[in-house]
């Protein structure tokens, strides 16, 4: 296949060298299987060569090549990692209390798990893994997605899954890029051979390669490439830019309990971890790089093992060339397949490493707003023709000098580093701005993830100063404060304090799940816009008293520790009592009567109305819809009912999905699903909220966690019988509106109403508003309604996720994610 140029606004590098061959998908020879991969974890299954010829290096340049993909296919795959540890000590987590976490998660939200003997050491969900680092760090190594939205989806419900199952078992977890208060000699040890292998190995290269295998959390972004001189263009931008990320997302200022001087303690730390496997590839920015040249680096590094027979043997000091020549003394005469390429290119840590994908490595970890910034700052840089161009430009005539200053100034001086006779926090403010305007082109209204950076760069305070700043005055220069949310919450600023129903973290669902024993979690204050909850990706448990087994946990990231004014202990939220088949839910409350008004106040209830709306969705266009005169009539709308007059009710598979949300004042709301826009519902569910409070909460809070919940038991399968419901053929749910029972939902069939207001709606792709009164019964008044599109996330048969686009990122926009949950 010809290469294909993923910028034309950019001029071409140098001539390449007549080895540096251009990218082809197809087989280099016939004796080996190739195929392309998008931007995917590192623990991807590589294919394997045949025995039948020895690998070449062309091969293995091959290898690289067949990564080059067209921009259709181009995809995002997002890594993190977060320290564990044990809430009643503050201890990291050992591998026992690992074991129970990843074997909870396998049997609760459904996985493969990854075994190396007898020791389960990862989970395989789909296209997504879960895996354990040497230090007991937990890592999702994230599928590859086309939106920064499933990205973010999909990190709310890896986020649910660990903190669901964590809770039950003592467990909290961290997001920092450096373990805050832990000596190296604290550390658990996991049971991996290449772990064992990699630890005797670290002291014989450098000074600090074992705090990074143990004590270091970072967030690393895979991205694609269309061709070599695309690769090539998006290496060298990705390698020259890394120490800006660095200084941006810097969140690793403790050691030991102490401030340890550095603003990116992690950043430093792989200044002195075996400089034959990291650095900044100088390289890279030769005329005479390509694929090929790649591949030579690569070759040279040491090896660490060659896996056979289920074993890892230990080959620490020799190359890949000594293997390629059959030169291996633990492997006598033996040559290498694929797939020991593909773990040999996975253990070398450069800056950005290229594989058969881009990966930048180069940023702390950190809560829930950097885990979503980090892939939209680099999406907006390197997947935009014109941010391409401008960042190219930019750095053409940097040094490598300069390159390498800034890889050692920035953990230590962060976005205050002198550069150029500025400082980098310039830089940075162009490279956000850059990355905004490359998110907008895209058209996936992705700009809105780069808020949280834009205010670190505007303001020049970093997450890591923020926490420095409380050690040094709140904290008492006592890092345990780091552990705890009550102390932690002390960073949220800038919201009522009057504002209690959403969760401390706003883009992270919660953990809905059934106990043995509980009570509903209550419903904390709204957060910041800064950078979430201080250093913490999520929180500990925190101990409550008990209650009846029908009980459900509400479980937020954060939220363990901030009392809700409406409950108590001896007055506690209303527990859920679930709906079965046989039990119909409750009737919908009566129509309310019509109260006699004077002519002024009936003609000023509209206006009060829209306002209400309109407050309550400020990012989204305030319509009325025309009257009843101009409507299509009945039979121009799509079908509505599926075989035998059922509403469709089902989505084949699909990752997106429209909502249309409507009701009177006084009745309940209504919720359709829909396959798009013009498209007929699929499901109608009848909310046991009224319309004008559901609006009210939104206002207020500026986000709903609606949580549907019903049970499985009853439906258990038996040889003969019909095929178990799917998930949304369930008749009738518990429901919760952020955290407090509402009482019922229920699915049900269409109606006359139902299918007027979707003629109204047929041509509305996004809104909300208010449309005029039905003639027929004009007591009903005025219908509210919010439409709205949806990333579906469909975690088992028995879980499934919408999560609400933002629309172009407004920060007005209030947030909605409903939860299908059955136990």
């Amino acid at each position: 296949m010809a290469p294909t140029r993923a910028c034309a606004l950019v001029p071409p590098p140098p001539a390449l060298p007549p080895s540096a061959r251009p990218c082809a998908l197809g087989p280099a020879n016939s004796g080996r299987r190739r195929f392309a991969v998008a931007a995917a974890s590192p623990l991807v299954e590589a294919v394997r060569a045949t025995e039948a010829e020895p690998l070449t290096k062309e091969d293995l340049v091959d290898y690289l090549a067949s990564g080059c993909k067209p921009r259709s296919d181009w995809r995002i795959g997002t890594e993190h990692e977060k320290f564990g540890f044990q809430v009643e000590t503050l201890r990291p987590i050992n591998y026992q209390q690992i074991r129970d976490l990843l074997n909870g998660v396998a049997d609760r939200f459904g996985g493969h798990r990854v075994m190396e003997g007898n020791n389960i050491v990862g989970l395989k969900q789909g296209s997504q893994n879960i895996s354990m680092e040497p230090g007991g760090q937990i890592e999702l190594s994230g599928a590859p997605l086309e939106t920064l939205h499933q990205t973010r989806a999909e990190i709310n419900s890896h986020l649910c899954q660990v903190k669901a199952v964590g809770e039950e078992l003592g467990i909290g977890f961290l997001g920092l890029g450096f373990q805050p208060k832990w000596a190296l000699s604290d550390m658990p040890i996991m049971p991996k051979a290449k772990f064992e292998i990699a630890r005797n190995y670290m002291p014989k290269v450098g000074s600090s390669g074992l705090d990074m295998m143990f004590r270091t959390c970072s967030v690393q972004v895979n991205l694609d490439y269309g061709s070599e001189q695309d690769m090539i263009m998006k290496l060298r931008a990705a390698i020259a830019l890394q120490p800006i990320a660095t200084a941006i997302f810097a969140n690793s200022p403790f050691r030991e309990g102490k401030l340890s001087g550095f603003h990116s303690l992690r950043s430093y730390t792989y200044t002195d971890t075996d400089s034959d496997r990291t650095g900044m590839l100088p390289f890279v920015f030769d005329s005479s790089f390509g694929f090929e040249r790649y591949v030579d680096y690569v070759l040279d590094v040491p090896m660490y093992f060659v896996y056979r027979n289920k074993r890892h043997i230990n080959c620490t000091g020799m190359s890949f060339r000594d293997f390629m020549a059959g030169k291996l003394p633990q492997v006598p005469g033996e040559r290498p397949t694929l797939n020991d390429w593909e773990i040999h290119l996975g253990s070398i840590y450069p800056e950005v490493r290229l594989k058969r994908f881009l990966e930048m490595r180069g940023a702390d970890g950190g809560p829930f707003s950097t885990l979503c910034a980090l892939p939209a700052f680099w999406v907006g840089l390197l997947y935009d023709d014109e941010s391409l161009r401008c960042i190219t430009n930019m750095i053409a005539d940097w040094t490598s000098e300069e390159r390498d200053m800034l890889r050692r100034k920035v953990p230590i001086t962060g976005l205050k580093t002198q550069f150029r006779g500025g400082y980098v926090r310039d830089l940075a403010e162009n490279l956000v701005k850059l990355a905004k305007d490359g998110l907008q082109r895209r058209g996936h209204m992705e700009a809105g993830f780069l808020n949280e950076v834009d205010e670190v760069v505007s303001t020049g305070v970093t997450q890591a100063e923020k926490l420095a700043k409380l050690y040094k005055t709140k904290w008492q220069r006592n890092v345990d404060p780091v552990f705890q949310p009550s102390i932690s919450a002390q960073l949220w600023c800038g919201f009522p304090t009057k504002t209690h129903p959403p969760p401390p973290h706003a883009h992270f669902p919660h953990a809905c799940h059934r106990r043995r024993r509980g009570i509903p979690l209550p419903c904390p204050a709204r957060p910041p816009r800064c950078l979430g909850s201080a250093d913490r990706l999520m929180t500990q448990p925190a101990r409550r008293p008990t209650l009846s087994t029908e009980s459900v946990e509400i479980a937020f990231f954060g939220a363990a520790s901030i009392p809700d004014p409406r409950s108590s202990p001896a007055n506690p939220l209303p527990d859920i009592a679930f709906a079965h088949a046989s039990t119909p839910p409750p009737p919908p409350p009566p129509a309310p009567v019509p109260q006699k008004q004077k002519h002024g106040k009936n003609r000023s209830r509209p206006g009060r109305l829209i306002r209400s709306v309109r407050a309550a969705f400020r990012s989204f266009p305030t319509i009325q819809a025309p009257s009843c005169r101009g409507m299509p009539s009945l039979h121009h709308l799509p079908g509505l009912y599926g075989p035998g007059g059922a509403v469709r009710n089902h989505f084949h598979g699909a990752t997106h999905a429209t909502g249309t949300l409507y009701g009177h004042r006084r009745a309940r709301i209504t919720i359709a699903f829909h396959e798009s826009p013009g498209s007929p519902p699929c499901l109608l569910l009848d909310i046991g909220v009224p319309t004008a409070k559901f609006i009210q909460d939104v206002s207020a809070a500026g986000m709903v966690r609606l949580t549907l919940e019903c049970d499985k038991q009853q439906h258990q399968h038996h040889a003969g019988d019909a095929p178990p419901r799917r998930l949304l053929d369930e008749p009738a749910w518990g429901a919760e509106v952020n955290g407090e029972s509402v009482g019922y939902a229920s699915r049900r069939e269409a109606t006359e109403r139902d299918e007027r207001v979707m003629q109204m709606l047929h041509a509305t792709s996004m809104g909300a508003g208010v449309l005029p009164a039905d003639m027929s019964h004009p007591s009903d008044g005025e219908l509210t309604y919010m439409r709205v599109h949806f990333d579906r996330v469909v975690g088992s048969k028995d879980a499934e996720t919408y999560y609400m686009h933002n629309p172009e990122g407004g920060a007005t926009c209030p947030e909605l994610t409903i939860f299908f949950i059955r136990n």
